[in-house]
């Protein structure tokens, strides 16, 4: 069974890239898009996914503060943030709550062994 995946990112052309991507690897089920962190903040609220791909550029409420009060509500909820910039930038700020923080250009070469581990690691915890 594939993981529930929220995907937030402003631009619809790549959250439907991502998401067929996704589904088409069978590596999730994508249940939900957002288009913005304030939008990220209530689909998570309402759609339980059990992991969320998020932008950290974005209008609004960006990825690094839509992902911080993301976990401060659901801690256990896996986080991956991806930027277009060099994620070396963002990596050891104390504001960046993700478990994984990906260059947009290699996003699709790491996510899904990204996904495998969070996946095992989660059936580990349900036994």
């Amino acid at each position: 069974m594939a993981i529930k995946a929220l995907i937030v990112d402003d631009h619809a052309f790549f959250r439907q890239t991502l998401r067929s991507y996704l589904e088409g690897a069978g590596a999730a089920e994508v249940i939900g898009e957002a288009v913005d962190g304030c939008e990220a903040l209530e689909c998570v609220e309402r759609l339980q996914p059990q992991i969320v791909i998020m932008d950290i550029n974005m209008p609004r409420l960006n990825g690094i503060k839509a992902g911080e009060m993301i976990k401060k509500r659901t801690p256990n909820l896996p986080l991956i943030l991806y930027t277009l910039n060099s994620p070396d930038l963002y990596l050891g700020r104390n504001d960046l709550h993700a478990d994984a923080c990906l260059s947009k250009e290699r996003l699709f070469e790491e996510l899904l062994t990204i996904i495998e581990k969070i996946s095992i690691k989660s059936k580990e915890q349900e036994k």
